[in-house]
């Protein structure tokens, strides 16, 4: 028995010799599978990076482009205010100047009415003054006495004149 028990034991390192050689060469197996699912993996990280670099720049695009037409976008708004501030400035000058010539229409209206008022006053005046001046012109040329005088110019050298009459 003790041959077969050192041919068992035999058989056995032997088979234990072989698992490890097994064991050796899956691990080898397993280092090339590892080697090459590095690899791979390795080739997407790669790729990934590529794709993560162009989203990147797109996005980048995108931002500048947003920013360039935000830009636009407020200079827009700014110059719309400008033109609005300008217009409402404007129409306040106009406003301005519409009141001025209301109150400069309103004063030459009333002017002008003083005036006709003066000119009628005076006028009726004039026309009263003259009348009195008329019936006193009158009454004294009434009470006056008729006269006849006749001029007779008696100087040397100019031979006389027919005589003038006046007469009442």
């Amino acid at each position: 028995m003790s041959f077969a028990r050192n041919r068992k034991k035999q058989v056995l390192a032997e088979l234990e010799r072989l698992s490890v050689q097994v064991a050796e060469l899956r691990g080898e197996r397993s280092t090339l599978e590892l080697e090459r699912r590095l690899e791979a993996l390795h080739l997407e990280k790669q790729k990934v990076a590529d794709e993560l670099a162009v989203v990147k720049q797109e996005r980048a695009r995108i931002e500048l482009d947003v920013e360039h037409k935000l830009g636009l976008h407020r200079a827009q708004i700014e110059s719309e205010r400008r033109i609005m501030l300008g217009e409402a400035e404007a129409e306040r000058a106009r406003a301005v100047e519409g009141a001025r010539l209301a109150v400069r229409e309103e004063n030459l209206d009333a002017e002008r009415k003083r005036f006709e008022e003066e000119v009628e006053f005076r006028t009726k005046r004039f026309e009263e003054e003259a009348k009195t001046l008329r019936d006193l012109t009158g009454q004294i040329l009434e009470r006056l006495p008729n006269v006849t005088a006749t001029f007779t110019h008696t100087s040397g050298d100019v031979p006389p004149a027919a005589p003038k009459v006046i007469e009442r």
